[in-house]
């Protein structure tokens, strides 16, 4: 699972580059997201969903130092089990890809998965339009 995720990474990074001339990946956490799912579900049979949260009291990612932060990870099912995948942890000082048995995430804490759904779906909607 590693291996896949630092491949993804590499690509999203050369992906960052080209298109804002940085490798830093603040801020971009959801586009890496939806990369990162994008890539899974078309090349594996693993099940993915969007995870996050505010970081405000809903959720979010617990740095070094306890505090929170609004961010986005993937969850995936593969046959061997449930996985937290993050391909943008450096943003908060952590290792630059996080993949972690789902029992074993005390710094990603899921919020309302409505509210992520909501803000994907908000996210996404320019995309649709260039795929009609």
């Amino acid at each position: 699972m590693i291996e896949i995720a630092i491949t993804i990474r590499g690509l999203f990074l050369n992906i960052l580059k080209a298109s804002t001339y940085t490798d830093n990946t603040n801020g971009s956490c959801a586009y890496a997201c939806y990369f990162a799912k994008y890539a899974l579900d078309k090349f594996t049979d693993f099940r993915t969903a969007y995870r996050g949260g505010d970081g405000n009291g809903d959720g979010g990612y617990i740095d070094a130092h306890g505090n929170f932060h609004g961010h986005y990870w993937l969850e995936v099912l593969t046959a061997a089990g449930s996985y937290i995948i993050d391909i943008t942890a450096d943003q908060f000082g952590d290792k630059p890809v996080v993949v972690l048995a789902l029992n074993q995430t005390s710094h990603y804490v899921a919020g309302c998965q409505k509210t992520v759904d909501e803000h994907f779906t908000d996210f996404l909607a320019p995309l649709a339009s260039h795929f009609e």
